[in-house]
């Protein structure tokens, strides 16, 4: 009976921390999952100059792959938010975290937490924002 119980508590526990993971979504700012089958084929820039998608023709242009863009078709409905593209060039451990102020129109600040590890990778972000939110990179 303890043991049952022991591995109830776990699996609760664990359940808990997976759900954790996943950001809640509030409609001003979503953060959208990037998935390992997406390809995403542009170059690294800046991390606080995202690229602005406002609609399918600019995902068209660009993410060439026709399966990453019907998969962000479905995740972003562009009659009311806009895509932001963030890649860039960091450290492995490198975070991309945004803030929104209360106010209306929302302001929706994004920020980076720089990690300082000398590996670098490239990162991706994804982020869906209300069309009209503002939004700011610093």
């Amino acid at each position: 009976m303890i043991r049952t119980l022991i591995a109830l508590s776990v699996i609760a526990v664990l359940g808990c921390a997976v759900a954790a993971e996943k950001p809640a979504k509030n409609g001003v700012a979503d953060a959208i999952a990037f998935d390992k089958a997406d390809k995403i084929e542009v170059k690294a820039g800046k991390w606080n100059e995202p690229n602005l998608v406002t609609g399918e023709d600019d995902l068209k242009k660009l993410i060439p792959d026709e399966a990453t863009r019907k998969r962000l078709m479905k995740e972003v409905d562009f009659k009311t938010h806009v895509l932001l593209v963030f890649v860039w060039e960091g450290s492995v451990g490198d975070k991309l975290e945004f803030a929104i102020l209360e106010s209306f129109p929302e302001q929706v600040k994004f920020s980076l937490l720089p990690s300082g590890q000398r590996r670098n990778r490239i990162h991706i972000e994804l982020f869906a924002v209300k069309k009209e939110s503002r939004w700011s990179a610093k």
